[in-house]
Formats: C-alpha cells, sequence, structure tokens
C-alpha cells in the first residue's frame, strides 16, 4: 500500500533537512526532530496563491548573498509569521551550521 501524501512529504522533507520523522505518535509532537530543529509539515493539495506569488515577487528582488523572507501579519493575532523557500531555508542551516 503506498504512503498516504502527508507521510511521503515527511519523509521527503525530514531526508531533505536531515532530520528524523517521529511519526503518527497520538500525542502532540513535532513530525520531524533534530539536534537544533523541531518540524511541523503542513501538506495542502494547493497553497493560497497571493502567498506563491508574495514569495515569488521577494525571491525576485534579492541579490547575491541576500535572504528573501515574507512576513504575514494579521492585526488578531499576537505572532508574526516568516515564510520563505525551503532551498534558502536549506542554505540558511548550511551557513549556520546545522
Amino acid at each position: 500500500m503506498p504512503d498516504k501524501r502527508w507521510k511521503a512529504q515527511e519523509r521527503r522533507i525530514a531526508h531533505l533537512l536531515g532530520l528524523e520523522r517521529v511519526g503518527a505518535t497520538g500525542k502532540a509532537t513535532p513530525d520531524l526532530v533534530g539536534e537544533h530543529l523541531l518540524v511541523e509539515v503542513k501538506d495542502r493539495a494547493e497553497l493560497p496563491i497571493w502567498l506563491l506569488t508574495a514569495l515569488t515577487q521577494i525571491s525576485h528582488q534579492v541579490m547575491e548573498g541576500q535572504l528573501g523572507v515574507v512576513v504575514l501579519t494579521c492585526p488578531s493575532s499576537v505572532r508574526d509569521l516568516v515564510l520563505l523557500d525551503l532551498r534558502d531555508f536549506r542554505e540558511l542551516l548550511r551557513k549556520a551550521g546545522m
């Protein structure tokens, strides 16, 4: 029986980031763990176009040595979120020695 898509995505991301997949435990645990990194993977059939557009826009504007991120804010939330391309995140981890 083939993996469900979300499980295959967890395995793929774990491999790309050098992390261990925890798997479904029935408890509130992260999907992927490493010494310095915990990851929750959320797989969707489609991502909002405005989100992808924002990431594409900033990726076209960065120059060598710069990191392009999208910061998401919402007046009703106490949190601001940072979105970046997984390739850029991997490079950031590499430079940090992680």
